[in-house]
């Protein structure tokens, strides 16, 4: 394999491991690939060993900021929200007033 090719690959790795949000693979995924290499590991192994070193790390960061926001959840929480402008049959949303007490 070319040594262009073999930076393609590499700058594709990273890119994808950003856009996943996989920081630890983006920044370790050379070095431990060179390793896997100088110690003959096969691919899975390869693999598991990066996917094991994320987790810890997001394990890791978890437990240091135990009040930091959940974004996943998050997001499902908020992912619904009605577009009553997409459904021409159908009324406007409106907001409900309480009566006062």
């Amino acid at each position: 394999m070319s040594a262009a090719t073999v930076s393609v690959q590499q700058a594709t790795i990273r890119q994808y491991a950003k856009r996943l949000q996989l920081a630890t693979i983006a920044g370790q995924f050379v070095a431990m690939a060179e390793q896997a290499i100088k110690e003959k590991q096969g691919h899975l192994n390869y693999l598991e060993v990066l996917l094991g070193m994320e987790v810890e790390e997001r394990e890791r960061n978890t437990a240091e900021d135990p009040q930091a926001p959940d974004v996943w959840s998050s997001r499902l929480r908020t992912s619904y929200e009605p577009d009553c402008c997409r459904c021409p049959g159908v009324p406007p949303c409106t907001e409900i007033e309480e009566e006062p007490h």
